[in-house]
């Protein structure tokens, strides 16, 4: 990727609109590193009428955002597992993330994976960098908006297997120094804003799933983005993974007609 277009902000814009909006990449950690070189980033917020995240992160909080992430029939992970490979596992979550699974085991295996990845990155930071911006936005007083909507989020996650879940839990757990150093260096990536190499890791991990979780969740946002900005401007924060590539969010926007420009933060 040429080094002009190595950023995390883009404009997009198209004649007929009534002025000009924003995609921007982020990441859910709370890791200082991460919040560098925002004040460009906070002045296109402040040009725009509406803020967007993902989903609307006020409904996170409600009892249907929390029970999404529990078992279905309320299975527990140890029925899941011999008596010897849970408590290895138990030890080994204890061991490098500090997490009790005790007090998990009617969650789904996604989310102790990702409480893992949220562990291994720094915590200098009161809230991680989507909600900090979705509260900076709230501050402004902007129009708070979701592209996709929680029950569709719910919907994307009861299509991921649970043994799916668990085997690339257990995969990470097994192999967690590498994990360490695939998350610091996507932390590395984008600290220089190389969302390419962010696709390309995200792309791989996701193996047989990218379908469901890239390529159909990167049209479908483009599409909402396309009809969000007929009607106000509006600055969408979308996870940084999502933004490059053939089947990625920019592609779309281009596809619908849409100008796509690459905004330096530094």
């Amino acid at each position: 990727m040429q080094a002009s277009r190595q950023t995390l902000l883009w404009q997009i814009s198209r004649d007929g609109l009534s002025g000009v909006s924003y995609v921007f990449g982020t990441m859910h950690v709370r890791d200082q590193r991460v919040f560098q070189r925002l004040d460009k980033v906070y002045a296109a917020i402040e040009a725009c009428e509406a803020f967007a995240a993902e989903f609307n992160l006020d409904s996170a909080n409600n009892i249907q955002g929390l029970q999404a992430f529990s078992m279905p029939d309320n299975q527990a992970i140890e029925n899941l597992l011999s008596p010897k490979k849970y408590q290895k596992l138990r030890r080994m979550l204890r061991k490098s993330s500090n997490i009790e699974l005790d007090y998990l085991k009617y969650s789904q295996p996604i989310l102790i994976s990702n409480l893992i990845e949220e562990g291994i990155l720094s915590s200098n930071m009161p809230f991680a960098l989507d909600q900090h911006l979705w509260q900076y936005a709230v501050q402004h007083d902007k129009m708070m908006l979701g592209i996709e909507t929680l029950e569709e989020q719910i919907a994307i996650l009861g299509r991921i297997p649970i043994q799916y879940q668990l085997q690339a839990l257990l995969s990470t757990i097994r192999n967690i120094s590498r994990h360490r150093q695939n998350l610091l260096r996507m932390a590395q990536w984008y600290e220089k804003g190389n969302i390419q190499q962010l696709y390309q890791t995200s792309r791989r991990g996701a193996h047989g799933l990218r379908k469901l979780l890239l390529y159909d969740r990167n049209e479908r946002m483009a599409g909402q983005i396309e009809e969000l900005i007929r009607d106000q401007t509006i600055f969408c924060a979308i996870g940084a993974a999502h933004l490059a590539g053939a089947k990625g969010i920019l592609r779309f926007l281009k596809q619908k007609g849409l100008k796509v420009k690459p905004l330096q933060m530094k």
